[in-house]
């Protein structure tokens, strides 16, 4: 974890408003298809909001979010139920681009590259910008 915030602190600083990681985001981008579906189809995306993050079986209740430097990555501290299982958590995220999360998951996994789902009407899910 402590050499990936040191890569992180090493790429170029931006202003990203904090709420730039909430949205509908799929893996694979045909996964989109049933972006109104998040979390309740498998395959599917997931959904991003304020205070959660809802998977296929999973969700995470965000504790707290953080910055990381100055750079478009949020840290966040979660309580998790999956299964009937709870644990913490904690993951980061990376915005590569307006469209591209990359949510870093520690261990093995190590990183996920997402993609943001469009609306139904074509729309951003967070900003209402057309594609």
């Amino acid at each position: 974890m402590k050499r990936l915030v040191v890569l992180l602190a090493m790429l170029p600083g931006n202003a990203f408003a904090q709420d730039w990681w909430q949205g509908v985001w799929a893996f694979d981008p045909e996964w989109c298809a049933v972006a109104d579906r998040a979390g309740v189809s498998d395959p599917g995306p997931i959904e991003i909001t304020g205070d959660a993050i809802i998977g296929y079986e999973n969700t995470c209740t965000i504790k707290s979010s953080r910055q990381v430097g100055t750079m478009a990555a949020v840290h966040l501290e979660m309580g998790c139920e999956a299964e009937g299982s709870r644990y913490d958590d904690e993951r980061i995220l990376l915005r590569e681009s307006e469209d591209v999360l990359v949510i870093w998951y520690g261990g093995a996994i190590s990183s996920v590259t997402y993609h943001r789902c469009a609306s139904v009407d074509g729309t951003s899910q967070t900003n209402g910008v057309k594609k």
